[in-house]
């Protein structure tokens, strides 16, 4: 596969003088789906601004064999994120103007800015709701048009924050069902680790701003003594269904030494 970051001895410490990130070596693959974890003040959104090259960093971070420098890098186009809070990224007085921001910026003609938001829009299920003001939509929309807004750049890699977070069920499920069917290289920093567990192929830990623990999912997510070591407990469907077992277990065992049940 071809490696579309590689992280070098990534350091970053804010002006206050707390270290965020602490010597982070990291390699991610075209079209893989990352999931970084960790407790608050672990460092994950740090990393994320880090490799879209929005801080100055100690260390290297290359991006398809090159140095990433900065924000006057063309190759920054490339790179799309996705921020915790949507308003951030929503400024425009209706969903097309925020969504066609963007590709407007690049150059591109009215007919290729049109085609490329129709085509976002459609992506995060939004269609139809070009002419609506997005700070009229509830949260789990607008954090929608945000990512349309990303999309419609036609980034190679998508690096997303927290998602999920202030997301109502049926809102995060929606948006899990999404990042599903993104067929792009993404990395997303999550305290979901449902998310992380149905939507990455590899989940790194990160604790004190050091890269901890790195596998498969089902290595990482499952792996309750792991998690608690670094200040994070079982998701809540993991516990479900270690209880649902346990029961049956027992509820067997049961049938088996009562006599009538047989």
């Amino acid at each position: 596969m071809t490696k579309i970051f590689e992280v070098r001895s990534l350091s970053y410490t804010y002006p206050d003088g707390r270290q965020a990130l602490r010597g982070v070596n990291l390699e991610v693959f075209s079209g893989e789906a990352v999931a970084i974890i960790g407790p608050n003040g672990a460092g994950k959104s740090t990393l994320l601004l880090a490799l879209a090259g929005l801080i100055p960093v100690e260390g290297e971070v290359l991006y398809k064999g090159r140095h990433l420098n900065g924000l006057k890098d063309p190759r920054r186009l490339e790179i799309g994120i996705l921020f915790q809070d949507p308003d951030t990224q929503l400024f425009s007085l209706t969903v097309y103007e925020d969504v066609a921001f963007g590709p407007r910026q690049m150059g591109f003609s009215e007919e290729e800015v049109h085609r490329r938001v129709k085509e976002a829009l459609e992506k995060v299920g939004l269609s139809g709701f070009e002419e609506r003001s997005p700070h009229h939509l509830s949260f789990g929309e607008r954090r929608r048009v945000a990512l349309a807004t990303v999309l419609s750049m036609q980034p190679d890699v998508l690096l997303l924050d927290e998602p999920t977070s202030n997301l109502d069920p049926r809102a995060r499920k929606q948006f899990l069902e999404l990042m599903k069917g993104l067929r792009l290289t993404r990395i997303v920093a999550t305290h979901d680790l449902e998310l992380a567990y149905e939507t990455a192929d590899r989940v790194v830990v990160l604790y004190q701003g050091k890269v901890v623990a790195c596998g498969r999912p089902s290595d990482v997510i499952l792996n309750e003594k792991l998690l608690k070591s670094y200040g994070l407990e079982l998701p809540l469907f993991v516990r479900y269904l270690k209880g649902e077992v346990e029961y049956a277990r027992k509820d067997k065992a049961s049938l088996l030494s009562t006599p009538d049940a047989l």
